[in-house]
């Protein structure tokens, strides 16, 4: 169906304050998207893409305790990561 390629991505946003977790969310559904789970720290984010297959991630950089660039470095390099090349947009 033409037109339909936001509807169906999955986007996993991790942010751990609540007001741009929802301003995220409300960004992202403005633009079509539907599926978008949210973390509100970075180990809970881990725990989420092993359950989850996500399109792309929207990670905050300063987050604690575990901030943007470790959570990256996570995903890419840890043996548990189901998927080490997944889009990350820092935010």
């Amino acid at each position: 169906m033409p037109g339909t390629g936001l509807l169906t991505l999955k986007v996993l946003s991790v942010e751990d304050n609540p007001h741009m977790r929802a301003l995220l969310r409300s960004l992202l559904n403005s633009s079509g998207m539907r599926d978008i789970y949210e973390a509100a720290e970075g180990e809970t984010a881990l725990e989420q893409l092993r359950i989850r297959k996500c399109d792309f991630i929207l990670c905050d950089l300063a987050m604690k305790p575990l901030n943007g660039l470790d959570f990256t470095r996570e995903v890419r390099r840890s043996e548990k990561s189901v998927n080490p090349f997944v889009p990350i947009i820092m935010i």
